[in-house]
């Protein structure tokens, strides 16, 4: 399981939405985050709907990252794929904790890459 306290993801404040890593297997990682009054993507008091996205692809990246840091290699940038049957029924008021779970469908190879001198 990964540290609570190291989010190995490449945003930076105020743009992180990844307090820490509650759980990563390897395929699966779920991650906590508060939403703060100060946050960017508040509305009227709510979390915005490109904030729980941008929340969504922060937890994947984290687990990326954990993955990374196990292996003894940096982590690579990355994309989300897709996804798949989002459906947002109701927007977290500012002081909501969230728990966000991703999981990995299909693990794509990482290159071995190295710099030259």
């Amino acid at each position: 399981m990964a540290s609570p306290e190291k989010v190995n993801i490449p945003q930076r404040e105020p743009m992180v939405m990844v307090d820490h890593i509650i759980r990563h297997t390897g395929i699966e990682t779920v991650t906590g985050f508060t939403v703060r009054d100060d946050n960017v993507f508040l509305d009227n008091g709510l979390f915005a709907e490109p904030g729980l996205i941008e929340n969504m692809a922060q937890t994947a990246a984290a687990g990326t990252g954990v993955s990374s840091s196990l292996e003894e290699r940096s982590a690579p940038v990355g994309f989300i794929g897709g996804i798949s049957k989002l459906k947002i029924v109701m927007l977290p008021a500012a002081g909501s904790e969230l728990v966000t779970t991703t999981t990995v469908l299909t693990p794509l190879p990482m290159p071995r890459l190295s710099m030259l001198q």
